[in-house]
């Protein structure tokens, strides 16, 4: 994570780093299956799985910050009189539990 980062340009950075990050996984694959394949010891990839892990969570985080921000964009188009509190401690609720 960088600080100071916009939180809609880190989105599309991690998605970026998301879909390389997948392409390292397809060609450790590949490699794991020439070296089983081969009889040489397996590499070490501890870290690519690691950062896996962070990718991850930061997906989770990200789309958490998406959910919440579309939610609170959308009480704005209710009108007082419609407002229901019920609903609201509802959805905040289910925010704090994810």
């Amino acid at each position: 994570m960088v600080p100071g980062l916009a939180p809609q340009v880190a989105l599309d950075k991690q998605i970026q780093f998301k879909n390389r990050f997948d392409n390292l996984v397809r060609k450790m694959n590949t490699t794991q299956k020439g070296e089983l394949l081969f009889g040489f010891p397996l590499s070490d990839y501890s870290r690519l799985q690691q950062i896996g892990k962070e990718l991850e969570l930061l997906q989770r985080l990200y789309g958490l910050y998406n959910e919440v921000n579309r939610t609170v964009a959308g009480y704005y188009d209710i009108v007082w009189h419609d407002v229901s509190m019920e609903s609201i401690g509802t959805d905040l609720a289910e925010f704090q539990s994810k």
